[in-house]
């Protein structure tokens, strides 16, 4: 007879092998920065903060997170339809004006060229 096995558990297992380590890899030569490079470095590190922090995420949010209660409010009740469509409309420029910025961004990233500066 087969060994009996307790009802809702797994048998336990035999004498598995684990698989062997890989490897070990040569360390990476980490090569310097072009000056180029370093200037952008450097100009992104004054763009943002040195360490940030959750709270300081948190303080950069706090207009984000007010509108958000503010609309919700604005929805949960009943409000007028000129004030639904100002809303409405103000979201729609947002939306507008951030998808611009972030295109403008995106397109000097891409022309970066080889002298330091956006083409």
């Amino acid at each position: 007879m087969a060994e009996p096995i307790p009802f809702g558990r797994r048998a336990p297992p035999t004498a598995r092998t684990l698989p062997p380590p890989p490897p070990p890899q040569a360390p990476v030569a980490i090569q310097p920065l072009s000056p180029e490079a370093e200037a952008f470095r450097a100009r992104m590190a004054v763009e943002q903060p040195a360490s940030p922090s959750f709270s300081g995420w948190l303080r950069r949010r706090q207009a984000q997170r007010a509108m958000a209660w503010v609309l919700t409010f604005a929805l949960l009740s009943k409000m007028p339809t000129t004030v639904s469509g100002g809303l409405e409309f103000g979201g729609i420029a947002i939306n507008a004006w951030l998808r611009r910025e972030r295109r403008k961004h995106l397109k000097n990233i891409v022309q970066w060229d080889e002298d330091g500066s956006p083409v």
